[in-house]
Parts: structure tokens; sequence; C-alpha cells
């Protein structure tokens, strides 16, 4: 039978909040020096691949290093819109791209 009750443990504060796991820990720092020493060797492989095959490693590298965008789904009934809201719409659609741009 179990000392406590499920979801009662016998240390009221718990693991401090942010804790990180320690093998986790420990295997990330690991993981991290072997990709320091390691990251000198990517020319000399980058030479190596296929053209298929470098726009596969960049394709798995990028997630790492840019946001991933999500899409948003907006639906505008425009024939409710009067002419001035219209304008509006258009005008501040058009700001962002000019924005974007530049």
């Amino acid at each position: 039978m179990a000392k406590f009750k499920q979801g009662k443990s016998g240390n009221k504060r718990g693991r401090p909040k942010g804790a990180g796991n320690k093998i986790a820990v420990s295997l990330k720092g690991q993981l991290s020096n072997f990709l320091n020493e390691k990251v000198m060797e990517l020319p000399a492989i980058w030479l190596k691949l296929s053209p298929r095959d470098k726009v596969a490693f960049l394709k798995d590298l990028l997630p790492f290093f840019l946001q991933k965008l999500q899409s948003i789904n907006v639906e505008v009934e425009l024939e409710k819109l009067t002419d001035e809201q219209l304008e509006i719409l258009c005008n501040k659609l058009f700001s962002k791209q000019r924005d974007e741009e530049n």
C-alpha cells in the first residue's frame, strides 16, 4: 500500500516550478558540448551533400532558428462592410505590406 495518497507527497513544497530533470539537464549539456566540437566539420560535410540532401538538411535545421508561422483563418463578409470600412481595411493591408517590404 502506498505511503501517500495520490497527488499528495511528503514534500509539501514539491519540485520548484521550472526545475529541470537532472538527467535531461546533463544530457543537454553533453549534447551541446558535442555539437560545439562538431560544428567545424559542417562545411566539409556540406560540400559532399547532394542538392536534395542540402535542401533536406536546411529544412530540418530551420525550425530551430526561425519562428514557426501560424496560419490564421479570417472570414469577412465584404458585402456587409461599408465603403468606409472597406477603405480602412485596404489601407491597413497596403501599409502593412509596404512596411514588410521596407
